[in-house]
């Protein structure tokens, strides 16, 4: 038995869970349900909020990549970065989708008030990193960066920026807005979030999909029948669509478009206590019947 470095990554870096792109689509299997709910909800369902809810690693952000709509319908992709607060995410949507408009052609008469939205939050943020370094100063005598419990935006302002944007852009076009990376929050914290711009989302020609941490599913399930819940998501979203993460058989089927040729895997795992991720034992026999082997940490 030979021990190939080489092969072994290549093998590993098909099981990591990062998000495949338009260019990958031939490693893209068994979503063809999932992807034609989405596009149904685009084309025929403004004026609505749709939660996809899964596991971090399930697909989510792939499902949004390989989305396509007709010409007469634009969508836009926000993932979001900034996560200090519910005030900070809102205003990070709003920054990364002004960022898209501006790069999209097809929407000139909106770039003038993307470009304003984008300096006042660009103001704002140096005003705020001055004001943390002061409180720094004053805590700690250095001049470094400090938090402070200081709203750095206010959010009606940056939820009015963001009700005039949305509808600037529905002038133009019938509009998918899809944001990611909302589902790394806890569960309490997406519900405020959600229920803070539901009302600028809901709108003619906009339909609004946001990825939601599989938790938001079982609770929806459990409470969208209780009218006078707290936590009744019916409230805010339209429906959630459940992701599940691919099986075996999938995960055969890529592997074999990847070699040409019918590929079969065996998962035995390793019991070894550890605080996330997993160790894998790789075994390939090549086509020359020469048997490799190689450990990775996942």
């Amino acid at each position: 038995m030979k021990n190939n470095t080489s092969l072994g990554k290549n093998i590993v870096g098909m099981f990591n869970d990062v998000p495949l792109s338009e260019k990958e689509k031939e490693l893209f299997v068994n979503r063809g349900k999932e992807i034609n709910k989405l596009t149904n909800i685009g084309r025929f369902m403004q004026k609505s909020i749709y939660g996809i809810a899964g596991e971090t690693g399930c697909g989510k952000t792939t499902l949004f990549n390989m989305l396509k709509f007709s010409d007469d319908i634009k969508m836009f992709i926000i993932t979001i970065t900034e996560k200090e607060s519910k005030e900070i995410i809102i205003a990070d949507i709003l920054y990364n989708l002004c960022v898209l408009i501006i790069a999209e052609k097809k929407f000139k008469n909106v770039h003038s008030l993307a470009g304003k939205v984008l300096k006042f939050l660009q103001e704002e943020e140096i005003k705020s990193k001055e004001k943390g370094i002061k409180v720094g100063k004053i805590l700690e005598g250095e001049s470094k960066w400090a938090k402070t419990s200081k709203e750095r935006f206010s959010i009606n302002t940056i939820k009015n920026y963001l009700k005039q944007v949305i509808t600037a852009i529905t002038k133009e076009y019938m509009v998918v807005l899809c944001i990611d990376e909302i589902d790394k929050e806890k569960k309490e914290d997406v519900i405020v979030i959600l229920d803070s711009i539901k009302d600028i989302f809901k709108c003619e020609k906009l339909s609004c999909l946001i990825a939601l941490p599989s938790i938001m599913y079982v609770q929806y399930l459990e409470n969208r029948d209780k009218l006078f819940s707290e936590a009744n998501l019916e409230n805010i979203l339209k429906d959630i669509l459940p992701i599940n993460k691919l099986g075996d058989n999938e995960i055969d089927e890529v592997l074999s478009r990847e070699a040409g040729k019918p590929i079969a895997i065996t998962f035995v795992p390793h019991l070894i206590p550890m605080s996330r991720g997993m160790l894998t034992t790789i075994y390939a026999t090549l086509s020359d019947g020469t048997l490799y082997s190689y450990d990775a940490s996942i």
